[in-house]
């Protein structure tokens, strides 16, 4: 998911009184393994003890601590997103750096660089996917009177041509908690990393689009995990959430996992948003039927993000992230907007603290988070029958 070393990146940095600034700089540093390394990029944060965070060109931030630099300047540039053949360019590389061993290639839709290892068909077709759900997303949040743009640069997409590959990929990226998944977007690269779902132990990738068709559609539930981890990165650079940001992830899990119903069978649009999603809706209800599900948890995941990286709760926080977000959609749409309108205005590198996260949703929901835990209980106990 997107969390995926969101921890130790935060540490990276001693927030202190944070400055905004724009400025393209040119940055001499020595990253973890001690060499020396150059990247020109426009500076989002500057830390009180010298620290920043800059955002280069395709889009991945770097945060240099004050014990790693050796020297910032500034340029006469201006900071320009690569193009989708630069981008390409720049993904190729990547990815052979990390297989040095597999063949990738690259294919290009109106929003998307993909960089693959698993063939040209299945690549095409996760990208008619991917474009379906970015028109659906942001024609869903303007009805709902939440603004967003259209991200002006193409999104990066890393898909492996088996599950192998994927571990090899997400454990060089990410580390070894990555290769565990099914897919993750990654906040510090601003990746979405995949692999070809129709390649198992048991059987050979697919072919051709209609076989591809066919071996999807008997496990939904794995194309629910591309279409979470695009929604996250179409999200993040639409203007939903703001990457390194105090982002409640109960509300980012919960917002991917409202739109992870993937619909198969148009070709156009996508009809099955805010569909009940039977997966999350069973977790809760199994959680409820043996009372792990308590106040204590709703308000710890309003409050904080602990109970998601907890393993023994983060199946339940998940379900019940789902679940509130679809709860309060449904029934409480105008203060969801505006909830999300006031996360919309945090600044980087600012975290909150867990009394202020709780204040601040009864601020927008206009409610004690006692009484809506209530409502929205009858409401779920209603739904799960």
């Amino acid at each position: 998911m997107h969390r995926v070393g969101l921890i130790a990146f935060l540490a990276l940095l001693t927030c202190g009184n944070l400055a905004p600034a724009v400025d393209v700089v040119e940055v001499d540093f020595r990253n973890e393994d001690g060499e020396a390394q150059t990247i020109q990029g426009r500076l989002l944060v500057e830390a009180a003890d010298g620290g920043v965070l800059i955002e280069t060109r395709d889009g991945r931030f770097w945060s240099i601590t004050p014990d790693q630099l050796v020297k910032r300047k500034p340029t006469d540039a201006s900071f320009q997103r690569l193009t989708s053949e630069q981008l390409g360019q720049r993904l190729l590389p990547e990815a052979k750096t990390r297989l040095p061993d597999q063949q990738f290639e690259v294919v290009k839709t109106k929003h998307y660089v993909i960089c693959t290892s698993a063939g040209r068909k299945y690549a095409e077709w996760c990208g008619e996917l991917l474009e379906r759900l970015f028109r659906a997303f942001l024609l869903h949040w303007k009805q709902k009177k939440v603004e967003l743009s259209e991200p002006a640069h193409p999104l990066p997409i890393v898909i492996l041509a088996n599950r192998q590959q994927f571990a090899q990929y997400a454990t060089a990226d990410e580390g070894p908690s990555a290769a565990e998944s099914q897919g993750y977007y990654s906040i510090k690269s601003n990746r979405v990393v995949l692999f070809d779902l129709t390649a198992t132990s048991q059987s050979a990738p697919a072919k051709s689009t209609a076989e591809i068709n066919r071996k999807i559609a008997a496990s939904p539930f794995n194309v629910a995990t591309v279409v979470h981890e695009a929604t996250h990165q179409i999200a993040f650079n639409s203007g939903m959430h703001t990457r390194m940001a105090d982002n409640p992830l109960w509300v980012t899990e919960g917002m991917a996992m409202y739109f992870e119903t993937p619909d198969l069978r148009s070709r156009s649009g996508w009809r099955t948003i805010g569909k009940p999603n039977r997966v999350r809706s069973n977790q809760l209800k199994d959680a409820i039927r043996k009372k792990r599900r308590s106040s204590e948890l709703f308000t710890s995941i309003l409050s904080e993000d602990k109970p998601f990286l907890d393993a023994k709760n983060a199946a339940d926080s998940y379900a019940e992230a789902w679940a509130l977000t679809y709860f309060v959609i449904k029934t409480r749409r105008e203060q969801y907007s505006k909830y999300i309108k006031r996360l919309q205005e945090k600044k980087r590198l600012f975290w909150d603290k867990p009394e202020d996260r709780l204040r601040e949703f009864e601020e927008c929901f206009e409610a004690q988070a006692a009484d809506i835990e209530k409502e929205y209980l009858r409401y779920m106990r209603r739904f799960t029958r």
